[in-house]
Order: C-alpha cells, then sequence, then structure tokens
C-alpha cells in the first residue's frame, strides 16, 4: 500500500521485469500515484545541484558528509526545485530492474498480470502542487515547458491550446491560470497513472478504482 511517491514507487515494482520472480505481494493499493519523468540532463543538473548545496566537489567527498549536511542540503535542493509540483529527486531508470518509465509499460502491457490493484486519486490533486505565481500566458507556457522538458513544440502547443486553453469560464473546469496549471499537474504526473491502471488491471482481475470527492479533496486527503 503506497501514497503519492509510495505509489509511484509501487508502479516501478510492478513494470519490473523482475517482480514476478520476487513475488511481493498478491494485492496492493496504489493511492495518487505520483511519477514525474526525470531527464538524463535533470539527473545530471540535480547531481550538480546536491554537491553545490554540500560545498563537496565529488560524490566520494558527499558519501563522507554526516546526515546533518546531507538533511540540509535535501532542503535546499527540493526548496528550489523548478517548476512547482516536482521535487528535484526521483527514481529513475538503470536499464536492469526499471527499464522504463512506468506508464509506457502500463501501456504496452509489460507488468505483473497477476496482481490485484486498487487505483485512486483524489478530485483536486493539483493545487497543493501548483505554483501561485502564474498569472499570465507567457508564465503558464514557462512551466509546461519545464513541466515536460523532452517534449516537442508541437506538443507543448497542443497541451497549452488545446487540452488546457486559456479559457476561463469553468468549461474546461478552471476559472484562472491557477487551476489552469493545477489542472495539468493534477493529470500529467497522477490521474493519468490511475487511468492507465484501471484501464490494464480492471479487465484482468476484477480491481477496483476510487475517485474521493470529499472537499477539499486535495491530495492526500483520502489517507485518513
Amino acid at each position: 500500500m503506497g501514497e503519492s511517491a509510495g505509489a509511484g514507487s509501487i508502479l516501478y515494482h510492478l513494470t519490473s521485469p523482475g517482480v514476478s520472480s520476487l513475488s511481493l505481494s498478491k494485492k496492493t493499493i496504489v493511492q495518487s500515484p505520483y511519477i514525474y519523468y526525470i531527464s538524463k540532463f535533470q539527473q545530471e543538473e540535480t547531481f550538480r545541484q546536491v554537491l553545490q548545496a554540500s560545498n563537496v566537489s565529488s560524490l566520494v567527498e558527499l558519501q563522507t558528509l554526516p546526515t546533518e549536511n546531507l538533511q540540509t542540503a535535501n532542503g535546499i535542493v527540493v526548496g528550489n526545485s523548478r517548476p512547482c509540483g516536482t521535487f528535484g529527486f526521483g527514481p529513475v531508470l538503470d536499464d536492469d530492474r526499471y527499464t522504463e518509465y512506468p506508464p509506457f509499460l502500463l501501456h504496452q502491457r509489460q507488468f505483473d498480470h497477476s496482481i490485484q490493484v486498487m487505483g485512486g486519486h483524489n478530485s483536486n490533486e493539483g493545487l497543493l502542487f501548483a505554483s501561485p505565481v502564474i498569472h499570465n500566458k507567457s508564465q503558464f507556457d514557462l512551466n509546461i515547458a519545464l513541466l515536460f522538458p523532452q517534449a516537442f513544440g508541437s506538443a507543448l502547443s497542443a497541451i497549452e491550446q488545446t487540452l488546457y486553453p486559456a479559457i476561463f469560464d469553468r468549461s474546461f473546469g478552471y476559472v484562472n491560470q491557477l487551476g489552469r496549471i493545477a489542472r495539468v499537474i493534477a493529470v500529467a504526473p497522477i490521474t493519468c497513472n490511475n487511468y492507465f491502471i484501471d484501464k490494464v488491471f480492471g479487465p484482468l482481475n476484477a480491481s477496483f478504482a476510487y475517485q474521493f470527492s470529499v472537499p477539499p479533496a486535495w491530495h492526500a486527503n483520502d489517507l485518513g
């Protein structure tokens, strides 16, 4: 059972080539699975930021630091991560146990088919992570480009103009730029994962799904 990053970890296990032989579980509950794709460039940049925040120049030096120094560096890197809604750190592919981004593998039906899954999310997931300083189109577009660093211009245009256009009459579920970016952040790293979970596991073994909508229904409000 896991929530947010914990649920994202479960997805990585479910799609790992060796998971069936590990016999980790027969059933799992995946609550608001947060997975954010971290590119090679972002991995290297985060490592550089960790070294800088720790005032060292190599991994060997980093490994010698006391826990308190590492906690401080972690706080600095996470606190300064951009864009809002990301945290600097996260699971990355290793071409061994974790060979591909889990949503891709779910789509390709490469996962442990034997496990029964309950997937869930909240109806207002993204607001907790949305940047309150996004007030206009240019700020929104910049945030989208940061969220999807490997996307082509045509894909970014589709997100900005077709999927989440600057129309604030509630027809797209938001009334301002904050609600607009919150919707993107809810869907891309969280609720899309639930969509795939329900789509691939449901027909296999009578898996279950829920949406928690008790106001304010933010990320993690379903834990209680």
